[in-house]
């Protein structure tokens, strides 16, 4: 400020760090500021630092900007306008606009001009600065700051993806995840960016690229921590693909015939024992990629690339811890798990029929006393699976007696068996 006239020096402003959602960059900012006469004649389009319109900065921070001096003690009255654009640059990339400023023009009547004379210098300068400070266009925000938000997934490297999805849960959590849409960086082809508004803490995220013939081109997994005072994020690439629950939907990407390597380009989904089965098409003809409604419980997917050619799965699903696992029925374990049994038992009489049949089948099995292990009946084996691609719904009786032949445990449980992982059974009572 000076003295004994009204004047702005410059403006003082602070630039985000804009290096977690571009990069490696420089910020660049245009400055517009003008001075009219009352009758909106052009006194002087203003200069910045000596003569420059434009400013780069090589980081973010606070800064010092300064106006060519232009002398108004001569005005009683005049106006002043200002403006600035905030653009970044990627280290090879064009100019994006990210956020601006633009108070337009205003009318500001010299403070001091009706005091000239009759007051001391110290107290002109007051009154001027005290105007300036008390004006509601001295603390001003830059709107549209895309970048304050921004999430960087890629840098460039992603030109050949068809489909980038992201997905998030609070950081530990072992529920489902949410999905987070992401877009190409204007300017920057193959460079995608996540907007994190509204978003606050750390997550646990996972990024899955896929290109238009269905190959997985990315599969990480983030940790990211977002707050309004910055942000920090740490990336492990090349994760196990794996199935991912976002609320009801299992999300699948690669998924491919073990027969022959083909992408699946639809399935048939069958909740197990006795859903309705339901045929998928690949999510925007994309093969291997695919959005499934499902439900906690066991299911039977088959699996079909362009082709026709066919091959089963199974899955074992929970909506509520988000975890899902598929197999081969070709590799699937057939093992049915008797836990929590006596270690004095040395005797295990299993009866077992079909759902709905009436005749009993026996089967025994023998171990020395004192083991603690699980008993495994690999049902497989036994003649419960004649086809791999079906699932048996069995009624199942035990009973587990010591070398005295005195039961120690009995229980009953209902069983499918084939095209299911497989499952663990807790004997429902106990006899001593």
């Amino acid at each position: 400020w000076h003295s004994a006239y009204a004047e702005p020096y410059g403006l003082n402003l602070t630039l985000p760090d804009f290096t977690a959602a571009y990069g490696p960059c420089k910020i660049i900012v245009n400055f517009d500021v003008k001075y009219f006469l009352a009758n909106g004649a052009l006194v002087k389009q203003e200069s910045v630092n000596g003569g420059n319109q434009q400013m780069v900065f090589m980081s973010g921070g606070s800064y010092s900007i300064d106006f060519d001096s232009a002398g108004f003690y001569s005005y009683p009255e005049f106006y002043f306008g200002w403006a600035m654009e905030v653009f970044v640059q990627p280290g090879n990339g064009s100019l994006i606009s990210v956020g601006s400023i633009n108070k337009g023009v205003y009318p500001i009547s010299n403070p001091s001009w009706e005091l000239r004379g009759k007051i001391p210098c110290s107290e002109d300068e007051r009154i001027t600065r005290d105007y300036f400070l008390g004006s509601p266009y001295h603390n001003v925000t830059v709107s549209n700051l895309a970048g304050s938000n921004q999430l960087r997934l890629s840098n460039q490297t992603l030109l050949n993806a068809a489909q980038v999805d992201l997905y998030y849960r609070p950081q530990g959590s072992t529920g489902a995840y949410s999905k987070l849409p992401t877009s190409v960086m204007p300017g920057q082809s193959g460079t995608y960016v996540a907007n994190m508004a509204g978003l606050n803490g750390t997550y646990d995220m996972m990024l899955v690229s896929t290109d238009k013939d269905g190959k997985v081109l990315r599969n990480d997994k983030l940790t990211v921590n977002h707050t309004a005072a910055g942000g920090s994020v740490t990336r492990t690439s090349g994760v196990t693909n794996s199935p991912i629950i976002e609320g009801g939907v299992m999300h699948l990407a690669g998924l491919q015939l073990t027969s022959n390597g083909k992408l699946a380009t639809s399935l048939i989904y069958t909740a197990l024992p006795s859903g309705t089965p339901v045929t998928i098409n690949a999510r925007n003809g994309i093969p291997g990629l695919f959005d499934i409604p499902v439900s906690t419980g066991d299911a039977q997917i088959i699996a079909i690339d362009a082709n026709g050619n066919r091959d089963t799965l199974i899955a074992q699903i929970n909506t509520a811890t988000a975890t899902a696992s598929l197999k081969a029925v070709s590799v699937a374990d057939s093992t049915l798990v008797f836990r929590n049994l006596s270690k004095d038992a040395t005797q295990l009489t299993i009866r077992y029929r079909l759902a709905g049949a009436s005749t009993w089948l026996t089967k025994t099995l023998t171990r020395p006393a004192g083991s603690v292990a699980d008993w495994n009946w690999d049902t497989q084996a036994d003649g419960l699976v004649p086809d791999r691609t079906k699932a048996y719904q069995y009624e199942v009786q035990f009973d587990a007696y010591d070398s005295d032949g005195s039961k120690v445990n009995n229980g009953t449980a209902s069983i499918t068996a084939g095209a299911i992982p497989g499952g663990t059974y807790t004997t429902p009572t106990i006899t001593g």
